[in-house]
C-alpha cells in the first residue's frame, strides 16, 4: 500500500483496476478488498456497494476540478466540464462499458449547481444545461474525443450563439 494513499483511495483503485480486467457485474466484493489489500469490514466501513466506490471516486475527482477551477478564476462551465471529460478519459470506458455513466451525468448536474428543492425556473434551467452539456460530452466520447476541451468548448459556444440569432 501506497503511504500517502488513505483506505478509500486503496479500494477505489483496486476497483477500477479490476473493471479494467472484468467486466463489473462479475466484479464480487472479495475482489475488490483482496485486490487493495483490505478486509471486508474494511469495505463496508466505508462503502455499501460497488457502485458506492465509484461515486466516491467521481466525487473526489469533481471536487479536486472544482477546487482547481474556482482557482483559475475562469468562468466557461461548457470548457471546465469538457476538461473535466477529457482529465477522465481512462475512467469514461470503463463506466460505459458498465452502464454507470449515470454517475457522470450526476457530477455534471452538480457541477451546474443544481439542488433538488430550488425555484422552479432555476431547476429547470440548470437541469437543461447540466444536460445538455452531458450529451455534448457523450457524443465527444463516443466520437474518440479526438478534440481537446477548447475545441470542444468553440464549436459548443459557435452553436450557442448560431441559436441566439
Amino acid at each position: 500500500m501506497k503511504e500517502s494513499m488513505n483506505l478509500e483511495e486503496y479500494i477505489e483503485e483496486a476497483l477500477l483496476k479490476l473493471m479494467k480486467e472484468k467486466e463489473f457485474k462479475n466484479i464480487t466484493i472479495t475482489d475488490i478488498t483482496n485486490k487493495a489489500g483490505v478486509s471486508r469490514i474494511s469495505f463496508y466501513r466505508k462503502f455499501s456497494s460497488k457502485e458506492d466506490v465509484v461515486k466516491s471516486y467521481l466525487t473526489k475527482a469533481l471536487k479536486d476540478w472544482g477546487k482547481r477551477w474556482e482557482e483559475s478564476g475562469d468562468t466557461n462551465i461548457a470548457y471546465q466540464i469538457f476538461k473535466f471529460f477529457y482529465e477522465q478519459k481512462e475512467v469514461l470506458p470503463l463506466l460505459y462499458q458498465s452502464n454507470l455513466q449515470y454517475l457522470l451525468e450526476e457530477n455534471i448536474l452538480s457541477a451546474c449547481g443544481y439542488k433538488e428543492g430550488m425555484n422552479e425556473i432555476e431547476d429547470y434551467i440548470k437541469v437543461m444545461v447540466a444536460y445538455i452539456i452531458y450529451g455534448w460530452c457523450t457524443e465527444w466520447y463516443k466520437r474518440g474525443m479526438k478534440e481537446t476541451p477548447e475545441e470542444m468548448s468553440k464549436k459548443f459556444e459557435a452553436v450557442n450563439n448560431q441559436q441566439k440569432k
